[in-house]
């Protein structure tokens, strides 16, 4: 699912994801793109004609997952965890959290996106009594981060050793220097 949310110059309507990424190139005031990296700051985006907070940007593309999730899932969610890049600061993972709130989830935990890579993966590829090195890399459209870590699936811990990132490259970034 692509981050995006427009508007629809036409009809007015808005639009979340592919469809309004697929218009950024034509018509670049009636889309909103790589909010992430707005998250946690006192600013307001322009789409269209509308002013809106990072927060009520991220807020409708959650919606969107959400509404997504549901129809593939046959059944109403709730609750979610929600990731974010590595170095996101406190500010910035209370404006994601407010943003999940706002598209109708109860958000149980904002966790750092390579940390939930290197979960998933030793979820599925560990047998108990593994110890496993990790060093995750999360190269995203619009961030990129590493995480070293250690998984010890007879304790089903993993602990994170050192995360960091940056917000400002991500594979958008390596696009348009290309």
């Amino acid at each position: 699912i692509i981050s995006a949310v427009g508007i629809n110059p036409k009809t007015k309507k808005q639009i979340v994801g592919k469809k309004a990424a697929d218009q950024a190139q034509g018509n670049p005031k009636y889309v909103i793109e790589e909010v992430k990296r707005e998250m946690g700051k006192k600013k307001k985006l322009t789409l269209g004609d509308q002013k809106l907070s990072p927060v009520e940007v991220s807020a409708e593309i959650i919606k969107y997952i959400k509404s997504y999730s549901e129809e593939m899932l046959g059944q109403e969610i709730n609750r979610a965890v929600i990731t974010v890049p590595a170095n996101f600061n406190s500010n910035q993972k209370d404006a994601t959290k407010k943003a999940g709130e706002a598209a109708g989830f109860i958000v149980e935990r904002i966790i750092a996106e390579p940390t939930a890579a290197a979960l998933a993966y030793c979820m599925d590829n560990t047998e108990p009594g593994d110890y496993v090195k990790l060093m995750i890399y999360d190269l995203g459209g619009g961030t990129f981060d590493v995480s070293i870590g250690e998984f010890r699936s007879g304790d089903n811990i993993l602990d994170i050793k050192a995360s960091s990132g940056d917000n400002e490259l991500g594979g958008k970034d390596f696009d348009r220097a290309l």
